[in-house]
């Protein structure tokens, strides 16, 4: 748990590396504890307070870090914030959601709270996708896809830093696809789902 609330470690992070500067890797300059490398944080360390973001993606367009990230005790996030916004805390162990944990002291202030929550009554482990970017569903364009691996849902919304709209569960349409483990895009920006038991799904206007 302490990880979590501690920049001096690489456990519970999000990190930020160059990767064609050097190998195996350079760290860009201006990462917020570069100068101060492990007294205050490690150089790579973007972000604390993740506890399994599970798939963390960039909407290129607009400039946004989509951090979904998987719970314990009762509900799974998503964060969403610029990709230029460092030394963020996303808040493990003290919060879990928008819900403080065990600590009585606990505000929330300070931390990154999500624009998006469900309990575990709705599944059990969020899987992060990708701003749906394609041709085939021109509706779907700008809107974040994912998915829980647990009840194989996947469901879509539109996000921005301080809440979001549009959402929607495709379970009527589409059923359970199965434990969904991964969700990608393909080279035309078509979302792909991947599941446990083997399956590929792509996705494709009704016809």
């Amino acid at each position: 748990y302490k990880n979590g609330q501690d920049s001096t470690t690489l456990l519970a992070t999000i990190l930020r590396l160059d990767i064609d500067a050097a190998e195996p890797y350079a760290v860009p300059p201006d990462n917020p504890f570069v100068e101060q490398d492990g007294d205050d944080g490690l150089r790579e360390v973007w972000s604390i307070g993740v506890r399994n973001p599970w798939r963390v993606t960039i909407d290129h367009e607009t400039g946004l870090l989509y951090v979904p990230d998987v719970g314990q005790e009762g509900s799974e996030e998503i964060n969403v914030v610029p990709i230029t916004a460092s030394q963020l805390n996303y808040g493990w162990p003290v919060m879990e959601g928008s819900e403080c944990l065990a600590d009585p002291a606990c505000t929330g202030s300070g931390m990154v709270l999500p624009v998006y929550e469900y309990q575990h009554t709705e599944g059990c482990a969020i899987v992060g996708g990708d701003v749906y970017r394609g041709a085939s569903i021109p509706e779907l364009h700008g809107h974040y896809v994912f998915a829980d691996y647990c009840r194989g849902w996947l469901r879509t919304l539109v996000a921005t830093p301080d809440g979001v709209s549009e959402m929607r569960d495709w379970s009527p349409d589409l059923g359970r696809l199965g434990s969904v483990t991964s969700l990608g895009t393909d080279g035309g920006g078509e979302v792909l789902v991947t599941t446990l038991e083997g399956e590929v799904w792509r996705s494709d206007p009704v016809r």
